[in-house]
């Protein structure tokens, strides 16, 4: 996922909660003291709100960061699912081996990441989260059970 399609979803997001407040852009731009021009940037994924600006527009949306927050972390890790899927077929593919019960698998891994980048309102650092679950899963030896007495 590219970071102009991150910088998106929070776009998405904003535009969903002011239209489900029925409120037009220019309504949003005068509830929260901002610039219909930046409003729309922000909603066509041009520009990433920052602070203070997101903390004007969860105001005027009535809104609580987390559940705004919450929602770009669904919508994030939604985009994420097909990759995940192919990930997951792909590593299946080439190990040919189940994973041990109890270990985590690749795509809840990646998930996790979406969520942890989400949360904490850096979300240049998923590639990176990605990257490094990748190379750490990849590298991890699968352990087989031993077989039983029989």
């Amino acid at each position: 996922m590219r970071r102009t399609e991150r910088i998106d979803l929070i776009g998405r997001v904003i535009l969903d909660w002011r239209e489900r407040r029925g409120f037009t852009r220019e309504e949003l731009a005068r509830r929260s003291g901002l610039g219909v021009s930046s409003i729309g940037a922000y909603e066509r994924g041009e520009r990433r709100p920052g602070g203070e600006s997101l903390a004007r527009i969860c105001i005027a949306l009535d809104v609580e960061p987390e559940t705004l927050f919450g929602e770009v972390a669904r919508v994030e890790a939604d985009a994420l699912r097909p990759l995940i899927e192919a990930v997951r077929k792909d590593h299946r593919r080439v190990e040919g081996k189940k994973q041990p019960a109890g270990s985590p698998e690749l795509g809840d891994l990646f998930v996790l990441a979406a969520r942890v980048s989400s949360r904490c309102g850096d979300s240049g650092g998923l590639d990176a989260l990605v990257r490094l679950i990748s190379r750490i899963h990849l590298r991890t030896p699968t352990i087989e059970p031993e077989p039983g007495p029989g």
